[in-house]
């Protein structure tokens, strides 16, 4: 679906960049140019990239939706609580390779349009986490039990392709 990277750090992939190239520079060197140059803004990039990130906090694994919204981190779109208790949150992080001591990897989704990404939210929502009663699963995706993380995780990508949310 993604890119995988299985390393420590994932790299940006080559499709779209964060800013605007720069402007030409021209063979005429003159200092009144450079500092023209320096001082023209940068147009800012109108999307955020998405990963699927994966890590292993204790002996099962966590898979949770991570948007990059800037070098430093972004929004991890996650599931949390217990088997009988999960719920939905979005919240502000580093970039999981960064902050996760027990990190696997990141896989590249595609991008999601900064004036969708409320929208990006919402439909994580719709998709009810994976809840335990008992000895049963009572939250279920496309007629299965859901009782995983990861679950959860592909049930919100394919929901956001559909609704043309997150761009492959």
């Amino acid at each position: 679906m993604g890119q995988d990277n299985s390393s420590s750090r994932s790299e940006q992939p080559g499709k779209r960049s964060k800013k605007w190239h720069k402007q030409p520079q021209s063979s005429k060197s003159s200092k009144g140019s450079k500092k023209a140059q320096q001082n023209t803004p940068q147009k800012e990039a109108t999307f955020y990239h998405v990963y699927h990130a994966v890590y292993y906090p204790n002996s099962a694994n966590t898979n949770f939706l991570f948007v990059e919204k800037g070098h430093d981190g972004g929004d991890a779109h996650q599931i949390t609580g217990s088997d009988a208790v999960r719920h939905y949150e979005a919240i502000e992080s580093q970039r999981p390779d960064v902050m996760c001591p027990n990190f696997n990897k990141m896989t590249w989704l595609g991008t999601v349009e900064k004036e969708n990404y409320t929208r990006f939210g919402y439909l994580c929502e719709q998709i009810p986490p994976p809840r335990k009663e008992g000895t049963v699963w009572m939250n279920s995706y496309e007629g299965e039990p859901m009782k995983s993380t990861e679950q959860w995780t592909e049930a919100v990508i394919k929901l956001l392709v559909a609704d043309r949310i997150l761009d492959p």
